[in-house]
Order: C-alpha cells, then sequence, then structure tokens
C-alpha cells in the first residue's frame, strides 16, 4: 500500500468520525435543552460511550499513521 493511499484511508475515517462525533454533538446538545443529558438517562449514557470509542479510535488511527 503506498503512503498516499494510506493518507487517504486515514483522511476518509478520520472524516466518517467526525461527522458521527457531529451527530453526537446535536444528539447531546438537544438533550441538554431538554434537561435529559444526564447519566440516568440510558440514550445520555450511550451518546458518551459512542463519544469515547470514537475519540479513542481517532488516537488509535493517529498512532497507526505515524508509525
Amino acid at each position: 500500500m503506498t503512503t498516499t493511499s494510506t493518507t487517504d484511508q486515514y483522511i476518509a475515517e478520520c472524516r466518517r468520525i467526525h461527522e458521527r462525533l457531529r451527530e453526537i454533538a446535536k444528539r447531546t446538545e438537544w438533550m441538554a435543552h431538554s434537561r435529559c443529558a444526564t447519566m440516568d438517562n440510558p440514550n445520555c449514557v450511550r451518546a458518551f460511550a459512542e463519544q469515547n470509542e470514537l475519540l479513542q479510535r481517532l488516537s488509535d488511527l493517529d498512532s497507526q499513521l505515524f508509525r
């Protein structure tokens, strides 16, 4: 695999992750305005868990690219 190909794949995956993070941010903003962005709300807990997983994936991608 060429460096360009690897870089293109990295950028595409990062864009997908960032789009998903934007969706989560919108959803949690709505929950905050509705005053239900609490840890007793399973939807909020799932959103935060997914956000953490996506941020970890970004970190892993960075590590893989810069090896």
